[in-house]
C-alpha cells in the first residue's frame, strides 16, 4: 500500500509540476466527497477526506488518481482513466459527462480486508464557477459472485480547476 499510495503522489507532484500543458485542457485537484448509499447506510460515513488529481479534456481520453478515506474509515486509493464529452450548457451551467474505468483499492463490506478492484462509474462534471467544479457519480450494485459485491452509492466531489 505504501508503494502505490509514493507511486500515486509522485505522478500527482509530477503533473502538477509541469509545465507543457495547454491551456485548454482541463486538469483538476479533487477534494473532499460527500456519498448516500442506498443500502446500510448507517454503518458507512457520508464524509470521505481526500485529494487527488484528474486530467480529463473534452473530447478526448484522460486519467485520475486519489487518496481518500473509505465510508468506513479506511485509506483508499484509486487510479483509472476517463472520457469526457465536449461540453454543453446545462441549466445555465458549463456541463459534461464522463465514464470512468477505476482500479479502486478499499473497503467494501464491513469488518473485511481492503481489496482492489475494477469500478466503471458515469459522471456528470457541473462548472459552478471558473474555477470549481462538481461530479455527480456513483456505482450501481455489482456482483462479481455470491459473496462479492458493491453497495449502489452516490457521490458528490468538489473539485478545484488548475487552468
Amino acid at each position: 500500500m505504501k508503494t502505490f499510495s509514493i507511486v500515486v503522489l509522485s505522478l500527482i507532484l509530477s503533473v502538477i509540476s509541469s509545465a507543457s500543458f495547454a491551456a485548454d485542457l482541463e486538469r483538476f485537484i479533487s477534494l473532499p466527497s460527500v456519498s448516500y448509499h442506498f443500502e446500510n447506510f448507517e454503518d458507512r460515513k457520508a464524509f470521505h477526506p481526500g485529494i487527488g488529481y484528474e486530467y480529463s479534456p473534452d473530447h478526448a481520453m484522460g486519467w485520475q488518481a486519489a487518496l481518500f478515506q473509505d465510508s468506513f474509515g479506511q485509506d483508499a486509493r484509486y487510479i483509472g482513466v476517463n472520457y469526457s464529452s465536449k461540453a454543453f450548457p446545462l441549466f445555465g451551467f458549463r456541463t459534461r459527462v464522463m465514464g470512468v474505468l477505476n482500479v479502486m483499492e478499499k473497503q467494501y463490506l464491513k469488518g473485511q480486508d481492503v481489496e482492489t478492484r475494477i469500478i466503471p462509474m458515469p459522471i456528470l462534471e457541473v462548472k459552478a464557477t471558473n474555477k470549481l467544479s462538481f461530479n455527480v457519480t456513483g456505482t450501481p450494485q455489482l456482483d462479481y459472485s455470491e459473496k462479492h459485491h458493491t453497495n449502489g452509492v452516490i457521490l458528490f466531489q468538489l473539485k478545484m480547476a488548475m487552468n
